[in-house]
């Protein structure tokens, strides 16, 4: 695996299928995972991100903290370079992967 998304949500919105949607239709020289960490959504962030090939995982509202759900998905990650990416951002172009990571070189994990 060349390269992890790593997504945090929680109560995504409207825009969250649209991030989906772009998010796996990027070009890009390799393999990637998309990883999404919910953390007690109550609308219907969880539904939609089933209805990708993401690894989901939900965890307790309590238990998010930035830093330490940002390290959570690190150490799930299968990909030796880790991009993180907002909820409610949205790539402009599906070239987005390749172009942010074209500078680095994937090592094994």
């Amino acid at each position: 695996m060349d390269a992890s998304i790593i997504v945090l949500t929680k109560n995504a919105g409207e825009g969250w299928e649209r991030l989906l949607q772009r998010l796996f239709s990027q070009n890009f020289n390799g393999d990637y995972e998309v990883i999404v960490i919910d953390s007690g959504s109550s609308d219907g962030t969880v539904t939609t991100a089933q209805r990708f090939p993401v690894r989901l995982v939900q965890i307790p509202t309590h238990e998010f903290h930035h830093g330490r759900t940002r390290n959570l998905g690190a150490g799930l990650a299968r990909g030796s370079i880790l991009v993180y990416i907002t909820q409610d951002a949205l790539p402009l172009r599906d070239d987005w992967l390749q172009k942010l990571t074209a500078n680095f070189s994937p090592t094994p994990r």
